[in-house]
């Protein structure tokens, strides 16, 4: 039974690793001889469904999820280093208690078939929070109020410290206007105050963008956008190699990076994300339950070798469960690899 046991912990050792990939994405330096270059389009490829006919605020697949942050604008935005950045609210307060948000909503900002955005709209799209919705907000929400035309308040019904940071998110937060739901309360078509607004589309298949005339920020450097599902990497690869497509915001496989970054015409963006890949330890198992013994395969696993033999260096080795690209986790709460280099000059 021991040596049974050896052995299935020995294999686990063989299989456990964690690592952090950043997001790859490349583009062409040059404009692309099969590009409209007289209207200055750039076409991006996407692994994902393009669905945009589910961009409901209040939806919960995420087949039309991408184009949120293009066609709609959150009261706040969750800017770099975690900073909260004023959208469509101006600025913010929140009550000594904690329980109370008003925002003060930006003047003169209208949607993109020219239906002004105020409180009123505000009401709108929080009236339409279910049950199910208003629980994304850590804590309960009890009530919204129109303050004066540019001017809401979110009651809650105790102090949480994510809320603001929940006003960020893609949904349900973000805001749509009437015109985008038809008379029987269902969704018909994305409107929003955003940067771009959809022209036309095949689902499944191609949506094209173009920049929103009443944008009330920086306009868009380009006159169109067009985004097409490209499920396959190795066809994502291929596109851009061809200049068929200018972008690809999904990852290229690990294999086909040294063929990107060694074409002379296409740059390669990379950037560490929040996203972080593990595999955990079955507690289930007996030979586990031991918590040195699972402390022994994490200081066991050559983390830093899985990273360049696996995927070819796209990414960086895990010090925990998550990212330290995500809000709030550090190397105090993280340890990982900072425990295993005290432990070595322990020894």
């Amino acid at each position: 039974m021991r040596k049974k046991r050896l052995l299935k912990v020995t294999a686990v050792m063989a299989i456990i690793f964690a690592m952090s990939f950043g997001l790859m994405a490349c583009k062409d330096k040059e404009t692309s001889k099969k590009s409209d270059t007289s209207s200055k389009t750039v076409t991006a490829m996407m692994s994902g469904d393009l669905k945009p006919e589910s961009a409901d605020t209040v939806d919960t697949s995420i087949s039309a999820i991408k184009f949120y942050e293009l066609v709609y604008d959150p009261l706040v935005r969750y800017g770099e280093d975690g900073k909260i950045e004023p959208a469509l609210a101006e600025s913010y307060e929140i009550s000594e208690d904690g329980t109370v948000y008003t925002f003060k909503l930006r003047k003169g900002v209208k949607f993109s078939n020219g239906e002004d955005f105020n409180a009123d709209n505000v009401l709108f799209n929080t009236d339409r929070w279910n049950e199910k919705v208003r629980s994304n907000f850590s804590a309960k929400l009890l009530d919204v109020k129109k303050i004066d035309d540019y001017t809401v308040q979110f009651t809650f019904e105790k102090a949480a410290y994510p809320i603001l940071i929940e006003f960020t998110y893609p949904r349900p937060f973000r805001m749509l206007a009437k015109a985008s739901i038809d008379s029987n309360g269902k969704f018909k078509e994305p409107i929003g105050t955003g940067q771009w607004m959809i022209k036309n589309y095949k689902s499944g298949s191609e949506v094209t963008l173009v920049p929103n005339p009443n944008y009330w920020g920086k306009k868009p450097a380009f006159d169109k956008l067009v985004i097409k599902e490209v499920k396959d990497g190795q066809a994502r690869t291929m596109a851009l190699q061809s200049r068929e497509a200018d972008l690809s915001l999904a990852d290229i496989p690990a294999e086909d990076t040294k063929k990107i970054e060694e074409d002379k015409d296409l740059a390669t963006l990379k950037e560490k994300s929040t996203q972080s890949f593990f595999l955990g330890i079955n507690y289930d198992n007996e030979a586990l339950r031991d918590v040195k013994v699972r402390q022994a395969l994490n200081y066991a696993t050559n983390k830093k070798s899985m990273v360049k033999e696996l995927i070819n260096n796209a990414g960086v080795p895990a010090t925990g469960v998550f990212s330290d690209k995500v809000p709030y986790v550090n190397k105090d709460n993280s340890p990982g690899m900072i425990m295993i280099s005290k432990r070595r000059k322990l020894s």
